[in-house]
């Protein structure tokens, strides 16, 4: 709970700890798939009109699915929040997974799936994950395939689903002006949800990263480049120093990446590093394109030698005090939203990330955040550079062949 008494709205998300990374094989997809069907026929409702009925107060709701959870989340009025705990509640407690709807949504997701296929910057990038992270449910797409969904029915999805519906297993994450009933709407919705699960999550074994090199060919007039070194959990305590590095070497258009490679060299239209941290794991992406009539090869070279300069010469004061100001801004920034707020005090709860990290903290103790940001040196930081690139990386490529 999080109240904001400076606003007029409120937002609401309910996170499940349930995605990718706890499917089995043969049920790959099938927390993104009953993410859909929560939004399709149940006991209360035909298909799309609790969105309706939501819009109808001028709300707005949508979910997401990632490899850790699963969230639904809306945002209205603060007069309406108890018209939308019903609605939410009732979404969520009652979805009738009708065969019609399923094979409905194994139809919308195929496409999706098709969709993402396409889009040869994430192609690359899941390439490399799924080759790096093999026999690891990391490395499983939070989508499935077309042949995993393909068997879900029923049965399948209602045992999957009610064998994760319960208290332990939820967080409901809440942000904006408060309504004096609002606790009393949640407890005589939720109250009803049983408290614990009948079966003990699946744990999960930390990452085994095993370096790979995976190259496919297209009919396309761009190269697309996934470069993966191995790095930190989110429980790591290097966590810090190390998002500060992902802030100089690869973020935004003054970033050491960017500079070298499109603005010194024009090689390249655009370029930047993505973490992706887990709590069994991570890995650092360096992600770019370029012209098919460049050769793939050159621009690899590149990279590795604006790396082994880094390691070379290391980062200096004024690169860290840079990014320190960039960090705190962007994370200040994204407090003066009430859905960011609830986000973050969704995920931090949901994924049990705080206890083993200070630098996740609720949004009211921002002057922690920033402390924890200032002690940071540039021996940190080069510490964790040294370490980071002295790891052998994948590397995926998705050759263009005009």
């Amino acid at each position: 709970m999080d109240p904001v008494e400076s606003v007029k709205t409120t937002s609401i998300g309910v996170f499940f700890s349930m995605g990718s990374k706890f499917e089995e094989y043969s049920q790959n997809g099938i927390s993104h798939f009953i993410e859909h069907m929560l939004f399709r026929t149940n006991k209360f409702y035909e298909s799309s009109q609790a969105v309706e009925i939501v819009e109808s107060i001028g709300g707005k709701i949508n979910a997401f699915t990632t490899k850790e959870y699963v969230c639904v989340y809306s945002k209205v009025l603060s007069e309406n929040t108890g018209k939308l705990i019903q609605v939410l509640f009732n979404l969520i407690m009652y979805p009738s997974f009708e065969d019609r709807d399923i094979e409905s949504e194994k139809k919308i997701i195929t496409n999706e799936i098709h969709y993402y296929e396409d889009r040869y910057n994430e192609r690359c990038q899941n390439n490399l994950i799924e080759a790096s992270w093999k026999g690891h449910p990391l490395s499983q797409r939070i989508l499935g395939t077309v042949e995993s969904i393909g068997d879900f029915n029923n049965k399948t999805l209602a045992e999957y689903y009610n064998s994760n519906l319960c208290g332990d297993r939820i967080v409901i994450s809440i942000s904006g002006l408060i309504e004096k009933n609002l606790l009393n709407s949640l407890e005589k919705y939720f109250s009803r949800i049983c408290s614990k699960a009948k079966y003990e999550q699946k744990e999960i074994e930390k990452i085994s990263f095993k370096p790979k090199y995976i190259k496919e060919s297209k009919s396309l007039k761009q190269h697309y480049l996934s470069i993966g070194y191995q790095c930190f959990s989110y429980s790591s305590k290097k966590i810090v120093p190390f998002l500060i590095l992902h802030t100089i070497f690869g973020s935004g258009f003054s970033s050491i990446l960017y500079k070298a490679l499109r603005k010194d060299k024009e090689l390249i239209y655009s370029v930047g590093t993505l973490p992706l941290i887990y709590k069994e794991g991570g890995i650092f992406l360096i992600n770019t394109s370029s012209p098919s009539l460049h050769s793939i090869h050159m621009l690899i070279g590149e990279i590795k030698k604006v790396i082994e300069e880094l390691k070379k010469n290391g980062i200096n004061l004024n690169e860290l005090l840079k990014a320190k100001s960039m960090i705190k801004s962007q994370y200040a920034f994204s407090l003066e939203s009430i859905d960011s707020r609830m986000m973050e005090l969704g995920k931090i709860e949901v994924l049990d990330i705080s206890k083993n990290n200070d630098f996740y903290k609720t949004p009211n103790q921002i002057d922690d955040i920033f402390q924890l940001i200032e002690k940071i040196t540039v021996d940190n930081i080069n510490e964790v550079l040294f370490e980071l690139f002295s790891k052998e990386p994948s590397v995926s490529i998705i050759e263009g062949i005009t």
